[in-house]
């Protein structure tokens, strides 16, 4: 006998799908919603939210403008890709958006959106691996920490690994090795800039939170002068190919964004 029972659809939406992080997404939200006999509908610039030719970008993003929310049964919004280099009119047009025309559930991926409920890719135990391995192979001794904007959950979740692992290691756990930045590539630069200047002692390794901000920092420094890793070692964090490609190499790590993605769809299922 036929099964007439429709099938349900899911909504994703992101930005720039080509991106090593949004491509771990839609594999990760792909693969389940095939489990459970889901349809998945992609909704996605084909640039960064931070483009820089703005008319483009705004024709870009009329594609979240053309969403029927009455004909899905849940969404989930790749938050994170949607406010690049602190850009978050995004974020708020969507919100806007959800709140005047979808009833249905909705589910944040890795950062807090308008108080839907939001799932993150385990970061606690990768940072707390970086640690160890330049403690216990690469001796170091002196480290700090680049991590994203304060009291943001995934900035906070890698800035209290890192401190969880010095203490492990006996080294210094002080509030005083842990910086903020934004996740991009000038808060690396900024970073930079205070260790030229000497303002801050320069220390043995910097474990930056993301690769934008581990680039950022390594470029500056070796135009600077200091020679990576010879001087200084420098991790990243994403496995991106803008750390793999880039002039001076950034050991890098690669998160587990596809479990964090699958887990989405099951949040949404319950």
């Amino acid at each position: 006998m036929k099964n007439d029972v429709p099938r349900k659809r899911i909504a994703l939406l992101i930005a720039d799908p080509a991106s090593d992080y949004s491509q771990a997404v839609i594999t990760g939200v792909r693969d389940q919603c095939a489990r459970y006999n889901y349809d998945l509908l992609v909704f996605s610039t084909m640039v960064k939210v931070c483009h820089p030719e703005k008319l483009y970008l705004n024709g870009e993003l009329n594609i979240f403008r053309l969403i029927n929310y009455d004909l899905v049964d849940g969404v989930l919004v790749a938050s994170l890709a949607l406010i690049e280099d602190q850009v978050k009119s995004v974020l708020e047009q969507l919100e806007a958006d959800l709140r005047e025309h979808c009833t249905k559930p909705v589910v944040s991926l890795d950062l807090p959106f308008a108080g839907y409920p939001v799932v993150y890719t385990d970061d606690r135990k990768a940072i707390r691996d970086v640690v160890k391995h330049l403690v216990q192979v690469h001796k170091c001794r002196k480290l700090y920490l680049l991590t994203g904007q304060k009291d943001y959950v995934v900035s906070e979740a890698r800035a209290e690994a890192f401190r969880e692992q010095m203490q492990a290691e006996g080294l210094d756990a002080s509030a005083e090795n842990v910086f903020y930045g934004n996740f991009w590539y000038t808060s690396g630069e900024a970073f930079a800039e205070r260790l030229l200047s000497g303002e801050l002692a320069m220390p043995d390794a910097v474990v930056c939170a993301n690769d934008f901000m581990a680039i950022g920092l390594a470029d500056r420094l070796t135009a600077g002068g200091i020679r990576i890793p010879e001087q200084l070692r420098i991790t990243g964090y994403d496995a991106t190919r803008e750390a793999i490609f880039n002039s001076v190499g950034i050991t890098t790590y690669t998160p587990d964004v596809y479990g964090m993605a699958a887990h989405a769809v099951n949040l949404l299922h319950k």
